[in-house]
């Protein structure tokens, strides 16, 4: 970057994005809740954040706000796994006894390190990246191309 150059990140767009993501997050935990983990999830993500990034008046030819939309859609994909394992976990234990779906939200990782579950965690992760690719790929290229 030049010395006179300014960045131009859209920061307005990009909170549309993170509203964007919302719906998706929830499709991704209730689906997962459910044992399904769909490719068309992520495409929801994806979809969800650049037409909101569009709508709070972001352009697909700013790099810097569609390097922010693929990082909030990383985001989105990961709270959506993380909510979803979360209700999972809440399902299972909920008539155990004193225990709310905040406890499990917040408590996820001690839990999936006393029942060994750390690598399975790791792995839906991972899994829910590469589904969110395969559903979304080509809009993530064209908003990187600038929809040439």
């Amino acid at each position: 970057m030049y010395e006179n150059e300014t960045v131009n990140v859209p920061w307005k767009a990009l909170l549309g994005a993170a509203l964007g993501t919302i719906p998706g997050i929830f499709a991704w935990a209730g689906l997962g809740y459910l044992g399904v983990t769909w490719a068309l999830v992520g495409l929801v993500i994806v979809f969800g954040a650049f037409w909101m990034y569009d709508k709070f008046g972001g352009e697909s030819d700013n790099q810097y706000g569609v390097i922010g939309v693929v990082i909030l859609c990383i985001l989105a994909v990961y709270c959506g796994v993380h909510l979803s394992w979360s209700l999972q976990l809440y399902g299972a234990l909920k008539d155990e006894g004193d225990i709310s779906l905040s406890n499990c939200i917040t408590r996820l990782f001690p839990v999936l390190d006393y029942l060994d579950l750390k690598g399975k965690y790791v792995l839906a992760v991972l899994k829910g990246y590469l589904f969110a690719a395969l559903g979304a790929g080509g809009l993530i290229g064209r908003a990187l191309q600038g929809n040439q």
